[in-house]
């Protein structure tokens, strides 16, 4: 595969000769923290599940030659200033770290990750969906060995079956093997969209990113992970010339400006929590090719109603609606309303089923 060859000039390149099963030994890492010192790297080295699998089971996207015909782009060009600092997993939108085990499936759980952490944060449920689900049933032919984001699965693309949406955990629980499909299944969510940020073919500038996770949540994108990134114990990455094919897929949760060389993304992974900073990463922009075919899913559960919105932005960083009416146009059928902060005498007629909730108030709800 090709990203072995580049992991190969990469062993050569820091004078290491892996293993059988290409994962570092204690003695690579001494080699990586003794390179470390001398280029004035700010992030520590260890031991870890980065370290101990085979490459090809610790990545695994291989995005399509042509993967951006036909696909749909947005500039995300910002449309406000852009705060310095910003992570997602502040305002409780981001779910437990998952662990892809040894199977080349981080195109799956890059996917699923998005997902999950919008209905976390939107409709304030914990979800675990099924990656096995996408890795058994997709009709790509992406396996533990490779495959692409696929969030078409939770739009409009059918499985083995010809069904669409996502399917919990409990429904198809993760083996990290590419075992049978085994559909039907319940399909319990939907995104109503997906687009990739910037232009086909290139990193989307830091902006865009930004303005997309600000208004779509965390966003997917590949990487190139070289030894030093499997090896990441904490700190600031910026360890970012090292050659290497781009083959794995994460999650970026947020940023901070103030960090490293001109700003870092928290970059969330699929090795477990063990790796890393609790299963993340802070890493400067552009490091490793950090933000290639970046991509943002639209989940529609919920909209925002708040009477106290004035300009400035307060917590969800999406710009809520001024009126109970424009918001509970805005909801999809059996998607939530939330309304928070202050009163109004609006009386509204719904036509079409959904959950209410309201903050620092009441909602009377009559016939």
């Amino acid at each position: 595969m090709r990203h072995s060859l580049g992991l190969a000039m990469i062993a050569a390149a820091l004078g290491l000769v892996p293993g059988a099963q290409a994962q570092l030994t204690p003695a690579d890492i001494a080699a990586l923290r003794e390179r470390g010192q001398r280029e004035g790297w700010t992030f520590a080295v260890g031991e870890s599940e980065g370290t101990r699998r085979p490459h090809e089971q610790l990545c695994g996207l291989q995005l399509r030659p042509d993967w951006w015909v036909g696909a749909r782009f947005d500039p995300c060009i910002p449309t406000r200033d852009l705060p310095a600092y910003f992570n997602w997993c502040d305002l409780g939108g981001c779910t437990p770290v998952k662990d892809q085990a040894g199977c080349g499936s981080c195109w799956a759980f890059a996917t699923v990750g998005p997902l999950e952490c919008n209905i976390l944060y939107h409709d304030g449920v914990t979800t675990d969906l099924s990656e096995q689900w996408l890795l058994s049933c997709n009709t790509d032919g992406f396996t533990c060995g490779g495959g692409d984001f696929a969030h078409d699965y939770h739009l409009a693309k059918g499985d083995a079956c010809g069904d669409v949406g996502a399917v919990y955990e409990s429904a198809f629980p993760y083996v990290a093997e590419d075992v049978p499909c085994g559909c039907p299944y319940t399909h319990s969510y939907l995104i109503d969209e997906w687009a990739y940020v910037g232009d086909a073919g290139s990193i989307p500038p830091v902006e865009a990113i930004k303005q997309a996770m600000l208004d779509h949540g965390p966003v997917a994108v590949g990487v190139r992970t070289p030894p030093a990134f499997m090896a990441y114990d904490g700190g600031v990455f910026n360890a970012c010339d090292p050659p290497g094919e781009l083959d794995h897929a994460v999650t970026l949760v947020g940023w901070d400006d103030s960090q490293g060389a001109s700003g870092v993304w928290f970059l969330r992974n699929s090795w477990g929590p063990g790796w890393g900073e609790g299963g993340y990463m802070r890493i400067e922009y552009g490091c490793v090719s950090v933000g290639y075919a970046a991509n943002y899913v639209v989940y529609p559960g919920t909209a925002w109603v708040d009477f106290a919105y004035n300009g400035a932005e307060e917590g969800s960083f999406t710009k809520p609606y001024n009126t109970v009416a424009e918001g509970a146009d805005a909801v999809t059928s059996g998607g939530h309303l939330r309304i928070k902060a202050g009163a109004t005498a609006e009386t509204v007629t719904i036509t079409k089923a959904m959950t209410v909730h309201a903050y620092a108030g009441s909602v009377t709800i009559g016939q």
